[in-house]
């Protein structure tokens, strides 16, 4: 991101949509997924679990301001 970019995103009114990070292969997808029982989802493994925060101190760090936070 530019510094124009970013100074227009610290003024908030901006949804930031992101897929997860790295996943436990080892568990095979469920089909038909079911987004209300995690236990058809495959977890976030260790590195997956690292750029998950990393992201977040670097959104916080960058000053962009969070309202609502959904996650699955």
């Amino acid at each position: 991101a530019d510094k124009e970019l970013l100074a227009q995103v610290r003024q908030g009114g901006f949804v930031l949509y992101m897929r997860h990070g790295n996943t436990d292969n080892s568990r095979p997808d469920q089909l038909p997924l079911n987004l209300d029982d995690c236990q058809t989802q495959r977890p976030l493994n260790d590195e997956g679990r690292k750029v998950a925060a990393t992201v977040g101190k670097a959104i916080v760090g960058a000053g962009i301001p969070l309202a609502e936070i959904i996650h699955s």
